[in-house]
């Protein structure tokens, strides 16, 4: 069975020594289920990455002014076109789990779902997340939002 943790590592480490060189501060959150969601730090972007019942949900990024996509939108029905929680109501499995109210998706998306974060200088390349998030999909394949 997969593991999520090592999932990361590894693909971090494969994608760190193609693409970077030295002096790139790389920093890696875990929060293991129940999580509540996590403000951007100052001076940071972020690729981040939800995993349940061994398998990668979704990747996204949040570019360093980017901190209510970073911190809620995910977790949310209604204030982005593209997050977490409306990717759910679309899986025909999913939604039998979830459900359709925003509440409730919500809270189960913090009790259920472990959630990586990989932090980057914001004053790195600005393309750098999305390079990354590219690179975690091909390697991770989420089920949700390709």
């Amino acid at each position: 069975m997969r593991n999520w943790r090592t999932d990361i590592e590894e693909s971090l480490r494969d994608f760190l020594a193609h693409e970077f060189r030295a002096g790139i501060d790389v920093e890696v959150e875990f929060l293991s289920a129940p999580h509540e969601p996590p403000q951007l730090p100052e001076g940071k972007m972020a690729v981040l990455g939800f995993w349940q019942d061994g398998e990668w949900l979704l990747i996204g990024t949040a570019g360093p002014n980017s901190g209510p996509r970073y911190s809620y939108q995910h977790y949310n029905l209604w204030s982005a076109k593209s997050t977490l929680a409306k990717h759910l109501t679309q899986d025909p499995e999913m939604h039998s789990l979830v459900g359709s109210d925003c509440e409730t998706i919500r809270d189960w998306i913090k009790a259920s779902t472990n959630r990586v974060n990989i932090l980057l200088p914001a004053t790195a390349d600005p393309a750098l997340p999305r390079r990354l998030k590219v690179f975690l999909l091909a390697r991770l394949h989420p089920r949700l939002g390709r």
